[in-house]
């Protein structure tokens, strides 16, 4: 009878031991459709106090005592809508894609990238980048030299994949890439006019699911302790970039006056929190190569959650813009309040998002107005214009219309 009993509870503690179900994320617990608009915004947070995630099954992670940073840092992800045509070749089967800036060490190329969603997983296709031209005098001191870009197509060989379906614990996953951007270098002290040259950068990114459970964070604005159910993803980057001019390894002056290592190999780890109806991480961290420290913390910010410091935190990224005249016949003026003395740019491009003004706007903070003329060979249609500051980040995106 004894034994009975022993047997009966050890069963019943058992029972009870495997009543937590691991967490499961599959194409239906992803927000974003192939049919609707969405964006990826996070903001920094304080790191005092904080500690690594830890690895396991069944985890609780307190978070609670986290707050935002009181710094004005954001990191801008991207904000994705249905893909459209026309579209690069290569990119056919995208079913998504993002308006975005890729970033050449100082340098802010418009930029597209392609997405596929399916049941298989989230993956990236590739991206485009603008044509653009940068002056040099403030490196080189050469008042003619610069660094511009033709228009640039990466097709990565396979898709370097987000998420795969169904991703739950122990899941892993790599993807590959090897990108070359052509660009033309213009020198004159070192004898280089619109000299031809390739970055080739080579990625590496490992995915595991080490970990799910519970994630508590702290609602900024009330206070309230949010819980999800998540899954902890661990990402290691590896990546290396190489640097060319006509052909042949460029000369290490050339690189080290840009800030660059020749073949440099970079290794990043990061640690992401997912949850059900999300599309960006909820927390995420980043972490020094030997995982003893962490570098930096981010929230997502989710007005649909609340999630928010304000009613709506994108308030302060967002800045006020005037266009005028719109419609208009040759050009617009547009008027909005600087944030910064650095410098800002106003990016005008087609319905088929080709890049047809890149412009940099000086000024001091306040109030700023920016002209741009276009070209009269632009036919009548709609165009879109995006305000991105010193950070990368997108101010504001709008629509002028153009009468001819």
């Amino acid at each position: 009878m004894k034994q009975f009993l022993l047997a009966t509870l050890l069963t019943s503690c058992f029972m009870q031991f495997t009543t937590a179900q691991a967490v499961t994320l599959r194409l239906t617990d992803f927000a974003l459709s192939a049919t609707a608009r969405d964006s990826s915004m996070s903001k920094l947070m304080k790191k005092t106090g904080a500690t690594l995630p830890t690895k396991g099954l069944d985890k609780t992670w307190d978070y609670t005592a986290l707050r935002d940073s009181t710094s004005e840092l954001y990191y801008f992800g991207y904000v994705t809508q249905p893909a459209t045509s026309p579209r690069p070749a290569g990119f056919s089967s995208a079913t998504l894609q993002a308006n975005s800036v890729t970033n050449f060490q100082a340098y802010t190329i418009p930029s597209r990238t392609y997405y596929q969603l399916n049941s298989s997983g989230f993956s990236f296709l590739g991206d485009s980048l603008a044509p653009t031209r940068f002056s040099l005098q403030a490196i080189t001191g050469g008042s003619t030299d610069s660094l511009s870009f033709p228009a640039n197509v990466h097709v990565y060989s396979a898709p370097v994949v987000q998420y795969l379906f169904p991703m739950t614990m122990s899941t892993a996953w790599t993807s590959f890439e090897r990108v070359v951007t052509d660009f033309n270098l213009k020198v004159i002290a070192f004898g280089l006019n619109n000299t031809p040259g390739q970055s080739v950068s080579r990625g590496t990114y490992r995915d595991s699911i080490v970990g799910w459970g519970t994630l508590k964070m702290r609602h900024p604005s009330t206070g309230a302790t949010l819980s999800f159910n998540a899954l902890l993803d661990r990402r290691t980057f590896i990546t290396q970039d190489s640097f060319y001019l006509n052909g042949t390894p460029a000369n290490p002056l050339i690189v080290n006056a840009f800030g660059l290592t020749q073949g440099k190999i970079d290794t990043t780890t990061r640690y992401y929190f997912y949850a059900s109806g999300f599309k960006s991480p909820l927390i995420a961290f980043s972490v020094n190569n030997s995982e003893t420290q962490i570098v930096d913390i981010f929230r997502a910010i989710l007005p649909s959650l609340g999630l928010t410091t304000k009613n709506n935190e994108l308030v302060d990224l967002e800045v006020a813009t005037t266009v005028f005249p719109n419609p208009t016949t040759e050009g617009a003026t547009f008027e909005f309040d600087k944030s910064s003395a650095d410098t800002w740019r106003v990016f005008v491009y087609n319905a088929a998002g080709q890049i047809i003004k890149n412009e940099s706007v000086n000024a001091p903070i306040g109030k700023t107005q920016h002209t741009t003329r276009f070209d009269s060979s632009l036919p009548t249609g709609t165009y879109f214009y995006q305000i991105i500051d010193e950070h990368s980040l997108i101010r504001h995106t709008g629509k002028v219309q153009l009468n001819r």
